[in-house]
């Protein structure tokens, strides 16, 4: 899907309707963290987030925005739109498929 990495593949929109998204997939288009100034380490949107759980409440303001990938977040894996690679993020959803 980026044009870098094989493993990074479009699904579930448009042209790439016969590709399903994994399940529990999230994306950049399904929620988003605010912000004051952008964070040094990587964070996404987790639908699963509860209260406590290691990541979660990134942002201080949502508890679904997570941490991911590195520091004390190593162990919560960052999903596909933190390893695609896009000069301009897409509208259709993608996954990371190993």
């Amino acid at each position: 899907a980026d044009g870098i990495h094989l493993q990074c593949r479009f699904c579930g929109d448009s042209i790439y309707s016969s590709i399903q998204c994994p399940s529990g997939m999230t994306g950049p288009s399904m929620g988003a963290c605010t912000f004051g100034q952008h964070p040094g380490t990587p964070y996404f949107w987790d639908s699963s987030c509860r209260h406590g759980m290691l990541g979660c409440l990134a942002d201080g303001i949502h508890e679904q925005c997570r941490f991911c990938g590195q520091g004390p977040y190593a162990q919560v894996p960052c999903p596909a739109y933190q390893l695609c690679s896009f000069a301009t993020e897409p509208l259709a959803p993608y996954y990371w498929d190993p």
